[in-house]
């Protein structure tokens, strides 16, 4: 959807520009976080299903150091080196020292004989892409203890008067959200939309464990101010959500459009109770068991939004109450 808008804005005259991704949702995107680097590039033939204006494309091959995210026993990794749009700073170099943030990239989206034929030109299982069009590839400067990173999306709270941070700093922070991941976690709770001014906004991120141990990213964006704590009652909590999930695979809503106001992803031994909820919702008409999904959606809402203590974060309890009021 995004580059659909950038691409409109260009058609239009408009300026082009990335989209603002905070760190979080770099790392909720990526399948492989490492600090590794560049020992090769290789260049292998564009392949003709990618109608790419380059008769080469460049792919880096990464040493692995140490990994936060996929596979912990991989020693190589492989990364789309180009561009692919106006503002994609996406490169590589051959001694390149970098903490590398990747997904499955515009080769892994080709057919099965377009990768295995570029892949084995290379020696590769895998090509990934860095997320963020360039930001996924963050350089750093200096060893040990004083390294340091430029990390675009990364909360202001890491950040010293440079805008850099230690790349310590930075590792902790993915590695504390790793332990909630949405794999993890058997509740995500998110209200609003990351914001790359450090003005407070009433946006947040909750994440249970099965154990009741949560996680609470506040004013969600540059300002982002996390905590962490065990839910109080967690167990009859953890029951009530339990009922409203019910033993079902139920979804409300459609988690591709945008904005959303709130996503919600419940998990149960038995189902699971997912809501995504765009600018523009309720949808006339539903069928009755669409219905009762979306009330028992609601209802899990307002139960996880009792449950934390933050007069800041976006309240939605009286126009939910009035939704399930039928008003």
């Amino acid at each position: 959807m995004l580059a659909t808008l950038l691409l409109f804005a260009a058609a239009a005259g408009g300026s082009v520009a990335k989209g603002y991704l905070a760190l979080t949702d770099k790392v909720d995107r990526s399948t492989f976080i490492c600090i590794g680097r560049v020992v090769e590039i290789v260049k292998v033939p564009a392949p003709a299903e990618l109608h790419s204006p380059n008769e080469e494309l460049p792919i880096a091959r990464v040493e692995v150091e140490r990994v936060f995210k996929g596979d912990r026993s991989r020693s190589v990794i492989h990364h789309e080196a180009w561009s692919t749009w106006k503002c994609d700073t996406t490169s590589a170099e051959v001694g390149e020292r970098a903490l590398f943030l990747l997904a499955p990239g515009v080769l892994e989206g080709r057919a099965r004989n377009v990768r295995q034929s570029t892949y084995a030109a290379i020696g590769a299982d895998v090509v990934l892409r860095n997320v963020g069009s360039g930001d996924g590839i963050v350089d750093i400067e200096g060893e040990g203890e004083g390294a340091r990173v430029h990390c675009p999306g990364a909360p202001y709270v890491l950040s010293d008067g440079d805008h850099a941070q230690r790349i310590d700093d930075l590792l902790r922070y993915i590695t504390d959200l790793e332990t909630f991941s949405l794999d993890a976690a058997i509740v995500h709770a998110r209200s609003g939309w990351p914001m790359m001014s450090t003005k407070a906004v009433d946006a947040f991120d909750l994440r249970v464990l099965p154990d009741g141990r949560a996680r609470l990213a506040k004013n969600l964006g540059a300002g982002e101010l996390v905590s962490m704590f065990h839910v109080d009652r967690w167990e009859q909590l953890h029951r009530d959500l339990d009922l409203l999930v019910a033993d079902q695979r139920r979804t409300v809503g459609d988690a591709t459009s945008v904005p959303l106001v709130r996503e919600l992803a419940l998990r149960s031994d038995g189902g699971t109770l997912t809501f995504a909820e765009p600018s523009l919702w309720f949808p006339p008409g539903e069928s009755s068991e669409g219905r009762r999904a979306a009330e028992d959606a609601l209802k899990a809402w307002a139960l996880l939004r009792a449950a934390i203590d933050c007069p800041e974060c976006r309240d939605d309890t009286a126009r939910d109450r009035a939704r399930l009021a039928g008003r």
